[in-house]
């Protein structure tokens, strides 16, 4: 049980607002115990729910709902305080919001929610073992790459729960990404990937199928896990 009072108002925070998108009940295990601790030492909250059923968790509502309460949390766990708006407009889901010297520090940030699979084809199977794959449209975020408060939050998770593998991108960086990504008809297929025997590398696929992991077939995004700094760092 965390002792940090305002690391219990941020769990509690989280297991309402998880339970109300999800109908059945919610376990909350701190990701810092067992054999999840190698991956790293501040890896958040890791979220599972009882029973794991693939098939409710699909029909529980919009995956968008749980991946913006994901964000929510890891946001405030890492003091930001998120303001949702009203209206979804401007792509932006949450305006962040912190006091720096003495100064209120804004932030504009869109959420995506990207569902996490075990590989299962033949060529993937020695070079990774979980992938999400969602279509952009490669100039979806062209009309941003001014502004350098916007930020592009990309959730990963299993059905079975989150375990910390939340991206954040400065839109210009996501937006080189998309360029580079796998073409499919009009729009991009973006594939992140984690390579299977080292656990603490994600990639951008660039191809539908290669046999080795460089320059040539993947991008390396591993900096963008969690990369809050980030917010700080790019400043408006």
């Amino acid at each position: 049980m965390a002792t940090n009072p305002a690391e219990n108002e941020a769990i509690r925070l989280l297991d309402e607002l998880v339970c109300r998108a999800v109908p059945h009940p919610c376990v909350l295990v701190s990701q810092n115990t067992g054999a999840v601790a190698s991956r790293g030492e501040n890896e958040g909250v890791r979220i599972s729910e009882a029973p794991p059923d693939a098939d409710l968790r699909r029909r529980a509502g919009h995956y968008e709902i749980l991946g913006e309460t994901y964000a929510k949390l890891e946001f405030f766990e890492h003091g930001w305080n998120p303001y949702a708006r009203f209206l979804d407009v401007d792509k932006v889901d949450f305006i962040l919001r912190r006091r720096e010297t003495n100064r209120p520090v804004y932030r504009e940030v869109q959420v995506k929610y990207g569902k996490l699979f075990h590989c299962t084809l033949k060529w993937e199977l020695p070079l990774f073992d979980i992938t999400s794959w969602r279509f952009f449209r490669e100039d979806e975020f062209d009309t941003f790459l001014d502004h350098s408060d916007f930020f592009v939050a990309y959730v990963l998770a299993e059905d079975s729960g989150y375990r910390g593998d939340i991206f954040i991108f400065p839109v210009r960086d996501f937006a080189s990404l998309l360029r580079v990504a796998i073409p499919s008809g009009d729009k991009k297929k973006v594939y992140i990937s984690r390579l299977k025997d080292r656990p603490e590398k994600w990639v951008l696929r660039k191809l539908n199928k290669f046999s080795t992991v460089d320059d040539s077939s993947t991008v390396d995004v591993s900096r963008y896990r969690r990369n809050f700094c980030a917010l700080l760092s790019e400043r408006a």
